[in-house]
């Protein structure tokens, strides 16, 4: 190799050209080092960086799911702090209270409990049957007796409604809401 060197090496002194490209060919291989240590570098730090994204992609779902948990958690608390579970002395007095909500839509609504006493103990919920003739104005009373039902201490869930409608009148295209069945389950401890 020394005597290749020597015998290559008078040449390349007395040649600019020869001078010029091998100046080239050393600048050309240092640059492409200089460039495989930074892609190498550069794709080392991408990895990392990735590596970084995916970890901060699962913290961030992890707290997305604990934050919807708590979430929940908060709501359940809230509203049962605001409802309770009725007392079984209080099934026949919620037939009152039903009474009374509903009053303003039609005083003579039939409200009676369809469950019967062993089934009361056994299942731990009342259902009602409230059968309401309708007024023209009812509508809007109605709407404020659910209301008021929804916001009450009690655990109350609607199971069945069922509306029925006069037919419209000729000439005109609203029918009117004649009667409406509700049927509610108040849950007991």
């Amino acid at each position: 190799m020394k005597n290749w060197l020597g015998k290559i090496g008078p040449i390349i002194k007395k040649s600019r050209l020869l001078r010029v490209l091998v100046l080239l060919c050393i600048v050309f291989a240092l640059f492409s080092a200089v460039l495989f240590i930074m892609g190498f570098s550069a794709k080392r730090d991408e990895a990392k960086i990735r590596s970084e994204i995916q970890a901060n992609d699962l913290s961030f779902a992890n707290l997305q799911k604990m934050a919807k948990e708590e979430e929940k958690k908060v709501i359940q608390q809230s509203l049962f702090e605001k409802k309770s579970f009725s007392s079984y002395d209080e099934v026949i007095p919620f037939i009152a209270y039903l009474e009374k909500l509903f009053s303003a839509i039609d005083p003579e609504a039939q409200i009676t409990i369809k469950s019967q006493e062993g089934q009361i103990f056994l299942d731990h919920f009342a259902d009602y049957n409230v059968d309401l003739k309708m007024k023209p104005e009812g509508r809007d009373w109605l709407y404020k007796a659910l209301d008021q039902l929804y916001g009450s201490r009690f655990i109350v869930k609607p199971m069945s409604f069922t509306m029925y409608y006069n037919p419209p009148a000729s000439g005109t295209g609203n029918s009117e809401l004649q009667e409406i069945i509700l049927v509610l389950r108040l849950y007991i401890k």
